[in-house]
């Protein structure tokens, strides 16, 4: 940790100072599920459906038009229908039967693109997009997928979610699929044959490669497989204290960093009670990473324990870190340039 980094000023002077950074630096949320869109018109079969509240899209994108970012990752759950509890958290409970990972995926497709056309929301698909939003004023969203079970046995269907303007894909979230394994499940085998062939498939649709969720050889393997950078978009490095099972090693991040990716930081409560300790590990995942290598990705809406009183706390987040001693062109890597970086580099094309 850099010596120059104090407490800062009171949170109120923070968030005004995030305030004035946000008028001049676009941002983004890299992951995030505004308030569990995903699971409107959930078939009675899922079981998360049962455990959580109902959805609140309409105050979560509120939280967005009114205080930032400019461009949210709104996440499909590519496993969500057969996601459960269990005694670590939630798990997959069942395996899929028939079609029922793809017709999901289509469904939950169908919710977002509802939401934003319902909504102050544009659609968006490329870092040229962002920074037009950016300079009009104008909220954007941007469609990811956790978890690639949708792409069963048809690498085919990388370049149709792609022209459904899919922008990124999470390879595994909490179950071993075809393509690799979650770090949640002990002994896996890493990247499959197949896996190596959606790897190469989503370099050529020009699909972001998300490795959150992967166990090491998963993300080690496809990283040498890729022929552009990869993300981890809601992961933190463990740096001592308490373990959770989602924490990666400095090790498992530099795979990906390594190779010009990018680790964003989640504000889970995993090894995190306040918002104070969040920003912690931010500066410390900029120390180990460099800045140029670290985003924010919340999880909004569906994380464990969140440490961020959703997005009207956006504001703060540039705010402490600016009070903590990092530079302003530092701060707008990790907001939002990081992230436009990758997405310049996997597909430069027109503005969404």
């Amino acid at each position: 940790m850099r010596p120059d980094r104090g407490a800062g000023p009171q949170r109120a002077e923070e968030v005004a100072l995030g305030r004035a950074f946000l008028r001049r630096h676009p941002t983004v949320d890299l992951h995030s599920h505004p308030g569990r869109f995903f699971m409107a018109g959930s078939p009675e079969t899922a079981e998360l459906a049962t455990r959580f509240p109902p959805a609140e899209v309409g105050e979560a994108v509120l939280g967005i038009t009114e205080h930032g970012p400019t461009a949210v990752a709104f996440a499909t759950v590519g496993d969500y229908a057969v996601l459960g509890g269990g005694p670590q958290g939630i798990e997959a409970r069942r395996p899929f039967t028939g079609t029922e990972a793809y017709d999901d995926h289509l469904r939950q497709l169908a919710v977002l693109d509802a939401v934003i056309s319902g909504s102050d929301l544009r659609p968006v698909s490329c870092a040229a997009g962002i920074r037009e939003a950016h300079w009009n004023g104008h909220p954007v969203a941007l469609t990811t997928v956790e978890g690639g079970d949708f792409i069963e046995s048809d690498p085919g269907r990388i370049g149709e979610a792609r022209t459904r303007g899919v922008r990124s894909i999470t390879l595994v979230h909490f179950r071993p699929n075809r393509i690799g394994t979650p770090q949640t499940i002990e002994g896996g085998a890493g990247l499959s044959a197949f896996g190596a062939d959606v790897v190469r498939e989503m370099n050529r649709c020009g699909v972001l490669i998300d490795l959150s969720h992967a166990d090491f050889s998963t993300t080690e393997q496809a990283v040498e497989t890729s022929g552009k950078p990869c993300v981890l978009s809601h992961s933190n490095v463990w740096f001592g204290g308490a373990r959770h099972r989602r924490l990666v090693s400095g090790d498992h991040a530099r795979l990906v960093t390594s190779a010009g990716g990018v680790v964003g930081a989640v504000p889970a409560g995993y090894a995190q009670a306040t918002f104070g300790d969040y920003i912690d590990t931010v500066l410390r995942m900029i120390d180990l990473l460099g800045a140029e290598h670290v985003a924010i990705g919340t999880d909004m809406d569906f994380t464990y324990q969140p440490v961020l009183d959703g997005y009207q706390a956006w504001p703060a987040i540039p705010g402490a870190l600016l009070a903590r001693g990092v530079s302003e062109p530092e701060a707008a890597l990790v907001l939002g340039g990081n992230v436009l970086r990758l997405l310049d580099e996997t597909n430069p094309i027109p503005a969404g």
